[in-house]
């Protein structure tokens, strides 16, 4: 991911109205053309031939694209940038419930933390609910600055929901589990640092998603909360999560990087919450802190955090 410096946010879909989206380009495909059988004809004397047709002159061409100035080729990049950012946070986003199969589920369960030379260490268990034993699972993890990785497959349910290896398997968790071993995820990660999971049966394809974060990053006054959420390891890319905000209200939101303030006016779901989409990088700076508040007649939440070079510390 690089690093990006341009001050904007984003709002989303179904929470908040996008800002500073770059519409894509569409997608051209190829226009095929079939050849028509050759028809033979016959002339009679009174028949006159056409003349053939002149030779195509240099003249005749189209006029070839004029190539992009310095100032067209910065904007195509950054057009290009604000597309994958905005990819990324829409992913990101809708990770878990809202891209499961309706009446499938997963959660994560805390079973205990350990101090490591890496950092905090926490395990955690995994339980579904809507898949049935029997039915083999493949393990996916999404970790930050990364794709969507597979790490095991053939797992199943027991007659609990926890995910286990069976003592059969159609894939290739015995190969790094025992037989009726449960699922365990050990997780280092720093504030803020989401853990995404999946799983997803080998034939129906149904799938169940969540995500959680084991060292929030977040601040609460009032009934109002914000919590910063890390969409790269560097935080080149933040996203913001509120709740108990006024319900479907406008709400001004400051966001301030070295003492530059960029408020966000947004409306708020009807349940109150809302998710803002942060750059907080700064031209000139390569690292900082950005302070993210809310100023209320109730409440007044405020929260910080590090981004760029070194940022990323483990717990």
């Amino acid at each position: 991911m690089p690093q990006f410096r341009y001050p904007l946010c984003m709002r989303f879909p179904s929470v908040l109205l996008l800002c500073g989206l770059i519409a894509a380009a569409p997608v051209l495909s190829a226009q095929q053309t079939a050849s028509a059988p050759a028809q033979k004809t016959t002339t009679t004397p009174a028949q006159t031939t056409k003349p053939a047709p002149p030779p195509l002159r240099l003249e005749s061409l189209p006029p070839e694209p004029k190539a992009l100035t310095p100032a067209q080729q910065k904007a195509l990049e950054t057009k290009r940038v604000l597309a994958a950012i905005n990819n990324l946070a829409r992913n990101q986003v809708n990770w878990g419930p809202a891209m499961s199969t309706p009446g499938y589920s997963l959660a994560l369960i805390d079973k205990g933390h350990k101090s490591s030379p890496e950092g905090t260490q926490v395990t955690f268990s995994l339980h579904a609910t809507g898949f049935q034993p029997g039915d083999s699972l493949t393990l996916l993890r999404w970790p930050l600055d990364s794709t969507v990785q597979k790490v095991t497959s053939g797992l199943t349910v027991d007659n609990t929901g926890q995910v286990i290896c069976p003592e059969i398997s159609q894939g290739d968790c015995l190969a790094s589990m025992q037989p009726g071993d449960p699922v365990h995820i050990k997780e280092i990660a720093a504030r803020g640092e989401p853990l995404r999971v999946a799983v997803v049966e080998a034939k129906t394809e149904k799938r169940a998603e969540t995500t959680i974060i084991p060292f929030p990053l977040e601040n609460t006054s009032g009934s109002c909360k914000l919590e910063t959420i890390l969409g790269t390891k560097n935080a080149g890319l933040v996203l913001l999560e509120g709740s108990g905000f006024p319900k479907s209200a406008q709400v001004e939101i400051h966001i301030v990087t070295y003492g530059q303030d960029h408020p966000v006016t947004t409306t708020t779901t009807a349940a109150g919450g809302l998710v803002v989409a942060v750059l907080p990088a700064v031209t000139g700076h390569t690292s900082g802190t950005t302070t993210i508040s809310y100023k209320g007649a109730s409440c007044s939440p405020s929260v910080s955090f590090p981004w760029g070079a070194n940022s990323y510390h483990p717990l």
